[in-house]
Parts: C-alpha cells; structure tokens; sequence
C-alpha cells in the first residue's frame, strides 16, 4: 500500500473517488456524516479537495475551517 493511500485509509477517506468529474464524497460518506455529527457543516460545494467547513455565526463570533486534501 502507497503512502497516499495508507494516509486515506487512517483518515477514514476512501484511496479513489467514485465521483471524479465532480471530485466529491457522498453525502453518505463516514467522513462527511463525522462532521456533520462534530456539528459543523459542510459549504454547499460538499467536502472535495478543498472542502471548507464552519459552524454557524454566534454573534460576531465565525468559525471556518479549509482543508487541502492531496
């Protein structure tokens, strides 16, 4: 096994996209089901190789996370 695709299996995503046109995970995807339980939310482009994932605004308060996935 490479070491792209030992890093995918430890971080629970899979080694190939289905979706390569779109370069997307399913909504039903553990990954994306995980973020949703940790609270956050996915932007309406879902989680791809540069998802971005917040918590709504409290206040003034904003919390937005992008993530780089090679």
């Amino acid at each position: 096994m490479g070491t792209a695709a030992a890093a995918a299996m430890r971080l629970g995503l899979p080694e190939r996209l289905e979706d390569r046109r779109s370069m997307r995970l399913p909504e039903d995807q553990r990954v994306v089901k995980q973020i949703a339980k940790a609270k956050w939310r996915l932007t309406k482009w879902g989680f791809g190789p540069w998802a971005r994932i917040y918590r709504p605004t409290q206040g003034q308060q904003r919390r937005c996370v992008q993530l780089a996935v090679l």
